[in-house]
């Protein structure tokens, strides 16, 4: 057995301590990378979860959708004003004001690269009764649902005008005067949609409304005589 100890020398020892520097700087590099992606994915999930709740609640908005009874310059008519660039309704489900019934405003606009924003708009019936068709609210929420869309169109499934005369087929049955339009106002026609539809490029999303306003219309109708 050899008298002498065998060691590192000092050049051995450098080497290993670059070797070490070199795998803690890979590692630390590695590291960040990981927690930038992780970082970036949080985001992207949590921008996601805020976009899938308020498309929950804006479809909430447009189900809780009801015939609601106005006057305008002593006319009688439904609160309801449907164009090709979105509608004005009262709802019982609002996003913000939950609890009390509210006016909302649902509509496109055009941004800044030439595709369409799915704008909601909110005005709170909780202090206030509404009366006219023409009465000024104050629409003080305001949330953009959905962005970057392409193409987007409104129609409203309802009877043109109630002043229409009923007609009969051949068979004495009542024709049904309901279809889809374009556009529609519940205080002229005196009728409200019991359906909505927005089309989204191509994907339809579809609100019914409570059967109500046809028996809302003959009581008023029946009253006015």
């Amino acid at each position: 057995m050899s008298k002498h100890q065998q060691g590192f020398t000092l050049i051995e020892l450098l080497i290993a301590t670059s070797i070490m520097l070199m795998m803690l700087v890979m590692a630390m590099f590695g590291y960040q990378l990981y927690d930038k992606q992780w970082r970036k994915e949080k985001d992207n999930v949590s921008i996601a979860f805020t976009q899938l709740k308020t498309f929950d609640l804006f479809n909430s908005a447009l189900h809780g959708i009801v015939p609601y009874l106005v006057n305008e310059k002593e006319k009688v008519g439904f609160y309801f004003l449907g164009k090709q660039d979105g509608f004005t309704a009262i709802t019982t489900n609002p996003i913000v004001n939950t609890g009390y019934p509210a006016v909302i405003r649902i509509f496109t606009e055009l941004d800044d690269v030439g595709q369409y924003r799915l704008v909601y708009e909110e005005a709170s019936l909780k202090n206030t009764w509404l009366v006219g068709a023409n009465q000024r609210l104050n629409f003080s929420e305001r949330l953009v649902v959905l962005r970057d869309i392409k193409d987007i169109e409104f129609q409203y499934f309802a009877i043109p005008n109630a002043s229409e005369p009923v007609e009969m087929d051949e068979n004495d049955q009542i024709i049904d005067r309901r279809r889809w339009l374009h556009v529609h106002d519940g205080l002229t026609a005196f009728t409200h949609p019991e359906k909505v539809q927005i089309n989204i490029a191509g994907f339809p999303i579809y609100a019914s409304i409570a059967s109500r306003a046809e028996a809302v219309a003959a009581k008023v109708a029946t009253e006015a005589f």
